[in-house]
């Protein structure tokens, strides 16, 4: 049986774009795979290939059909795999959705693992909806002069759009920027406005100007970092298990 290969861009309008193709195409869905550009790119025999374009009209379709069939929770989820570096995301989210309207499901789609592509899906939302939790409570901001907040973050899954909502509602009245160190690309925030995020950015901390002030605020934390911490207490394998070295690095209290 002869594979159909789509190829979709990298983002939730292509994936969605290629789902709608699919459909409207009437591909035999049994033997379609949905892909995005990925770095192990390998010829397979019996594999045909075909590049969808990204429609922004079709993507907008193919995302009210899944609010109205399976609730905005699934939405949500299959947003946050489509954010993730997983090179089998934009598949398993076609499977996903093509299983919950062959089968009628509702919004309780993702309850069923035991579907590989569900079960895969389960997997990929709860690892960046962790990510981006986490990023929510240990992303630090530093005042640049001109009174810019600035923090520096190195996740490994693409979080920065599930970190806007968060931040642009609880810094609406600041101008702030989260930089994405591992894929130069920063969130912007301007001070009552909206936010977008900006590619292909080199950002280098020590070349920036902080506030004069700024030295002994990151100081005062530090301090009471250390004197709230009870010594006799001290457990560094568990703490290493609750806030694993990879996130520390661009946290004040141990830098």
């Amino acid at each position: 049986m002869m594979l159909q290969r789509i190829l979709c861009e990298d983002s939730v309008e292509g994936i969605f774009t290629g789902v709608y193709d699919i459909y409207e195409k009437k591909y035999d869905r049994s033997c379609i795979e949905l892909k995005v550009p990925g770095n192990n790119e390998n010829y397979q025999l019996f594999t045909t290939e075909e590049v969808v374009e990204t429609n922004i009209e079709k993507a907008k379709k193919v995302a009210n059909t899944i609010k109205k069939r399976f609730g905005t929770v699934v939405y949500d989820s299959l947003l946050r795999v489509a954010f993730s570096m997983e090179e089998d995301k934009a598949n398993v989210i076609f499977q996903t959705i093509c299983y919950g309207i062959t089968y009628k499901k509702d919004e309780r789609l993702l309850e069923n693992i035991a579907y590989a592509p569900i079960g895969r899906v389960f997997q990929i939302n709860r690892q960046v909806k962790n990510e981006t939790n986490r990023f929510i409570e240990l992303a630090r901001f530093e005042e640049v002069k001109g009174g810019v907040l600035f923090a520096q973050i190195e996740p490994e899954q693409f979080i920065l759009p599930l970190l806007a909502p968060h931040f642009t509602d609880r810094l609406k009245n600041e101008n702030f920027v989260i930089y994405d160190a591992n894929r130069k690309m920063a969130l912007i925030h301007e001070r009552n406005k909206g936010w977008g995020i900006y590619e292909n950015l080199d950002i280098k901390r020590e070349n920036m100007t902080f506030e004069a002030w700024e030295d002994e605020i990151q100081e005062l934390w530090k301090v009471f970092f250390h004197t709230i911490a009870i010594e006799e207490r001290k457990n560094s394998k568990l703490q290493k298990n609750m806030l694993p070295l990879k996130f520390r690095k661009n946290m004040t209290e141990f830098m």
